[in-house]
């Protein structure tokens, strides 16, 4: 995800970041981790990952969906205190193997 906020002023704004979208995603909290911070030109590159929740080891199929159509459609809506946002890419990844 690109942002338009600088990266100084968006780490310590992560876990901020995180509850937004776990809200606009209709998912909890901790199951949001952000992986990674990067600046780019004026703004900033997140690189951030959703988790099943607690100890099952997948996201139902309903939810998976619900995830991926609401990034799809851009009906994802950020705080204004993050700027303006664009999803760059995303992928489903199954969990590492134990």
């Amino acid at each position: 995800m690109t942002m338009t906020i600088k990266i100084q002023d968006l780490v310590p704004q992560s876990s901020k970041l995180a509850q937004s979208i776990a809200h606009e995603l209709e998912i909890k909290y901790d199951q949001v981790q952000m992986l990674n911070f990067t600046s780019e030109g004026n703004g900033s590159l997140i690189r951030w990952a959703i988790s099943p929740d607690g100890p099952n080891d997948y996201i139902p199929n309903t939810t998976a969906e619900s995830i991926l159509s609401r990034l799809n459609e851009g009906s994802v809506h950020l705080p204004d205190t993050f700027g303006t946002y664009k999803l760059v890419s995303w992928k489903v990844e199954p969990p590492p193997k134990r």
